[in-house]
């Protein structure tokens, strides 16, 4: 998940192997749709109203996703993250902040 949108950027990260590349600001459900896809879980209607149910495969292993921040406090939308992980305890998410030191 990224900032940049340049398709050069994006071309780039799929030559070096990365499963798939979502740019920013992405909304929960597609990072979940996105995530069952990938893992050739068979998307329904309820996937889309973010139902809570998570299927037996998600529930085993989990997902991780991480999002690289950089000066995004004020956009994240912290409730939803709460909210979605208390639906959907197989999610693990990763904020990345970028610290300058000197």
């Amino acid at each position: 998940m990224s900032g940049n949108e340049e398709e050069s950027t994006m071309a780039n990260a799929f030559e070096l192997g990365t499963d798939d590349y979502i740019a920013k600001p992405a909304g929960l459900k597609e990072v979940m749709i996105r995530t069952k896809r990938l893992l050739k879980i068979p998307l329904d209607a309820s996937d889309v109203l973010l139902s809570g149910q998570l299927s037996t495969r998600l529930q085993k292993y989990g997902v991780g996703v991480v999002i690289p921040c950089y000066n995004e406090s004020k956009r994240l939308k912290t409730d939803a993250f709460d909210e979605f992980i208390k639906d959907n305890p197989s999610y693990h998410i990763y904020f990345v902040i970028r610290r300058q030191y000197g």
